[in-house]
């Protein structure tokens, strides 16, 4: 029998795995031929420089936490962040970040290439015990603008790989370990509104009254789809993994979710008109008690048959540490937090990050609640430096973590 020349055969194996999969979700992918154009290369913004230093410490963690596990040793990083050209300011060209579920581990994901353009993303893993990058990888030609740790996993991402060049969005699961994409989706049929997870499911929404539970260790398994009254829904995980929330202009649905079945709706309910929700954040471990937010716009605590306003105006998102009982929401006309102790709904006084010591001038991008007992959160300036906020009854305490960028600084 003739061999199949490789680009014939390569397209028969696609077409083979699409027609088994048989998902209106994911479209065919696209056959590449040798007479297309030479692949375009992605512009090297930012600059990592990675250096073996025999000896050197891989981490200050305790031994088994993440940031132990997924050091490098006896290498050292020097990083230079890609510049944010859409602001007059500057910064860095950071797209999301998140933290690992035992608190030690940072991940940051840069953009390289600039806006406009084709993508590539640096994934930048720091160690908040030791206060350094501990270690980097390039996820070539995707660019992600979401990334959240494997509900349960300390050591994979999921991530949303935006369509670039024509192309679709996908889901991916990343190893930390290697840097490798490990699982992903095919091209999704519509681009990622939002996406929340859980174990019992990665949940992606799109703007069509649709979202779908794809599975979190292999999201080219066909998902699950779900209907909603919502034309644009928005997504908040509960904490303890048990429901879904689902929300938007006028109306919050609730559902109750388990792995590898349909989600049940539990309830349903309308929200006051002209609110538009775009962030929530849970304030139990059920989600029955949450803050739905519009950014630039108010704040509601949403719990049980309960609507109580938080802030008229200027809301943006922030976190909730449990186990103080101590809610953040972010005010951007101050670029600082309002903190409330919850079920209280007056704010206590205004958190302004860049007038704590070392005081500057930069911006927040994200917040994340940290600490088991004493009330903490890590905080990422828009510079990519990254502190942690130390919250007490009498004083908020910064502590520099990591300084990449001291403009700003006084």
């Amino acid at each position: 029998m003739k061999k199949m020349p490789s680009v014939l055969a390569a397209a028969a194996v696609a077409l083979s795995g699409w027609a088994e999969s048989g998902s209106a979700v994911m479209l065919p992918p696209r056959i590449h031929t040798d007479d297309q154009p030479e692949i375009r290369r992605v512009t090297p913004t930012g600059k990592l420089i990675e250096a073996k230093l025999p000896g050197a410490s891989a981490s200050g963690a305790p031994a088994g936490m993440a940031a132990a596990r997924l050091a490098r040793p006896g290498r050292v990083f020097r990083w230079t962040p890609s510049p944010d050209t859409s602001r007059v300011t500057g910064g860095a060209d950071l797209l999301d970040a998140a933290l690992s579920p035992d608190e030690s581990l940072l991940v940051l994901a840069e953009r390289i290439g600039g806006a406009g353009a084709l993508n590539s993303t640096r994934l930048l893993l720091v160690d908040l015990y030791g206060g350094r990058i501990v270690s980097s990888w390039e996820i070539e030609r995707r660019r992600l603008i979401r990334i959240g740790f494997i509900p349960g996993e300390n050591d994979e991402l999921w991530a949303v790989a935006q369509g670039q060049e024509g192309g679709a969005d996908q889901l991916l699961r990343i190893s930390l370990n290697t840097g490798r994409i490990v699982a992903e989706s095919g091209p999704l049929a519509f681009s990622v509104l939002d996406v929340a997870a859980t174990e019992s499911g990665l949940w992606t929404a799109a703007a069509n009254h649709d979202f779908y539970q794809f599975d979190p260790a292999n999201p080219a398994t066909p998902p699950i789809p779900v209907r909603s009254q919502l034309a644009t829904p928005k997504l908040l995980a509960a904490p303890d993994g048990s429901r879904l929330t689902v929300f938007g202009p006028g109306r919050l649905e609730i559902y109750r979710v388990i792995r590898n079945a349909k989600p049940v709706l539990a309830s349903s309910r309308p929200l006051p008109s002209g609110f538009n929700p775009d962030h929530g954040l849970a304030v139990t471990p059920d989600a029955s008690g949450a803050v739905l937010l519009e950014t630039g716009g108010a704040a509601r605590l949403i719990a049980g048959d309960s609507d109580l306003p938080l802030l008229a105006a200027d809301a943006a998102p922030g976190c909730f540490h449990q186990a103080a009982n101590l809610l953040l929401i972010g005010n951007r006309a101050v670029d600082g937090f309002c903190p409330f102790s919850l079920p209280a709904t007056e704010p206590g006084k205004t958190v302004i990050p860049g007038k704590l010591r070392p005081d500057n001038r930069n911006g927040v991008f994200r917040i994340f609640a940290r600490g088991a007992a004493e009330a903490e959160a890590v905080l990422i300036d828009h510079r990519a430096n990254v502190y942690l906020l130390t919250f007490s009854r009498r004083r908020v305490k910064k502590q520099a973590v990591l300084i990449v960028d001291r403009t700003g600084f006084k």
